[in-house]
């Protein structure tokens, strides 16, 4: 399958790790509509567009092509939401199949519109079925020893940090990109900490794939409380991996693929916005205690292999 992404974009295949969000479904342009929403009060095959069935076919598409990239990783939590989109497709498949014999008989002209939908309903939960297994196939833990701990402290400063700032807004639904259920925050702060682990322990050049804007928030904005010279020296592996290999973004919008280059992350000490200061201590002496768990151990360097 041809890989979905050109200019900038073309680049992505000289990393050692691309990791694919399932938000990269909206990777070309005019991608934005939210399919679950359309089709949720479709009763009928004929109640479904069958022009916005063939938009979804090429967005999933999209997906499957980066995902089938050599250097492509996910992570279980995308392949979860993966899921829940084929679950959503064969839900909507069996119940309009319920729901539509008696509606199409006698009339033929509705007969064919109807079975021209379910033909392309049916290639696409064959599509979002495939999508999964290559998703749980490229999950990075499949490829590469992860140290759990490590890996699980730096998820855990991520996502706090995030709570208490409030980075993620779940602008890919708010766009109208979104299916179902928002998307956990979870999710985004585990695949910006597997992307520093391959960064930081596998000296690999890393990106994230994504059409949600909560990465660059997150990416531009936890480094400098992460990097504080208070941390030290227990941070030092992540200072270094700031300096000299943070993992960039490849961002998708309605124009395009935007390669995302972050600079300036750090600052010397840490101060949470918008939180007073018995809170600013407590959530800094949490992360601290977090670094520590993580310097107290031996994180082995990851081995980058297909």
């Amino acid at each position: 399958m041809e890989t979905p992404i050109s200019g900038e974009g073309s680049k992505a295949r000289d990393l050692d790790v691309l990791l694919v969000d399932s938000s990269s479904r909206n990777i070309f342009p005019g991608a934005t509509s939210s399919f679950g929403d359309d089709i949720y009060n479709c009763r009928t095959f004929c109640d479904i567009s069958h022009s916005l069935v063939q938009k979804e076919l090429e967005r999933i598409s999209s997906l499957l092509g980066l995902l089938n990239m050599p250097n492509a990783r996910t992570i279980p939590q995308v392949t979860c939401e993966i899921r829940e989109y084929e679950r959503v497709v064969s839900d909507k498949l069996s119940f309009c199949s319920r729901n539509t014999f008696g509606f199409i008989q006698g009339r033929s002209r509705t007969r064919d519109i109807s079975e021209r939908t379910r033909a392309a309903l049916l290639d696409l939960q064959s599509m979002a079925y495939q999508t999964r297994r290559l998703s749980e196939a490229k999950e990075s833990e499949r490829h590469v020893r992860v140290d759990k701990i490590c890996y699980d402290a730096l998820a855990e400063m991520i996502y706090s940090l995030d709570a208490a700032i409030g980075l993620s807004k779940d602008t890919a639904y708010v766009y109208g990109k979104g299916d179902f259920d928002k998307k956990p925050a979870e999710t985004d702060a585990r695949m910006v900490a597997m992307a520093y682990l391959f960064s930081m322990y596998g000296k690999a050049k890393t990106a994230i794939a994504t059409a949600d804007t909560d990465f660059v928030r997150i990416m531009g904005v936890v480094p400098r409380l992460m990097g504080s010279h208070d941390f030290l020296p227990a941070n030092q592996d992540f200072l270094d991996m700031v300096k000299s290999n943070y993992p960039v973004l490849y961002f998708f919008d309605e124009e395009g693929c935007k390669k995302i280059v972050f600079e300036n992350l750090l600052s010397e000490g840490f101060h949470v916005n918008n939180v007073n200061g018995a809170e600013n201590s407590l959530i800094k002496e949490r992360i601290r205690v977090l670094w520590e768990q993580i310097n107290s151990g031996k994180t082995e360097p990851i081995q980058i292999h297909p």
